[in-house]
């Protein structure tokens, strides 16, 4: 019975030190050099890219919209080819689509290869009632919805980001983007 009321003890002190230590903040947990000037970045860009997902989410983008689809396609061209990707519409018409964006870009060899799929239609169609973006900010916490916005013209807002800030690239709107293995 000892040992056992010693067992337990010592189970709940190591359970009370490692909740301790997952809800504290650790000293170690400050940002490195390259990690700062990523959430500098990001937040630089931040309206920016609320901007442009507004745009792309109050585009009608429904699946039989085809103008709309290459519409958002055409925004994304915009945002990609700057970034150094070479970009080309399939178009899929013929198959009762509006078509896909293709966005390619030449990696350094002996890399690895990276592919992303996203679509750029919803499922709201030019004549379904929830056609606009809406933003909504309180208490700290900044909300979009809209037809889209989550799924999938979020996600693909989100990839260019990223893409900006790890592509090294050095033209998009007059900013420099570098990642820390950028020599230039």
């Amino acid at each position: 019975m000892h040992f056992k009321a010693k067992t337990m003890r010592w189970s709940f002190t190591l359970l009370g030190a490692g909740l301790a230590l997952a809800f504290s903040a650790p000293a170690h947990a400050q940002l490195s050099k390259a990690e700062a000037k990523m959430a500098e970045t990001v937040d630089a860009e931040y309206e920016r890219s609320v901007a442009l997902l507004e745009k792309m989410v109050n585009q009608n983008s429904g699946t039989m919209n085809f103008d709309g689809v290459r519409k958002v396609g055409d925004m994304m061209r915009a945002e990609l080819e700057p970034l150094g990707f070479k970009v080309e519409w399939k178009d899929m018409a013929a198959a009762k689509r509006a078509g896909h964006l293709i966005a390619r870009k030449k990696g350094k060899k002996g890399t690895k290869r990276l592919l992303l799929i996203a679509h750029l239609d919803t499922v709201f169609e030019a004549d379904s009632p929830f056609q606009s973006f809406r933003r909504k900010k309180a208490q700290g916490v900044d909300e979009a919805e809209g037809p889209g916005a989550g799924d999938d013209k979020g996600r693909v807002d989100r990839d260019r980001r990223g893409f900006a800030r790890h592509a090294g690239s050095r033209n998009v709107e007059g900013r420099q983007y570098r990642n820390r293995h950028d020599r230039r």
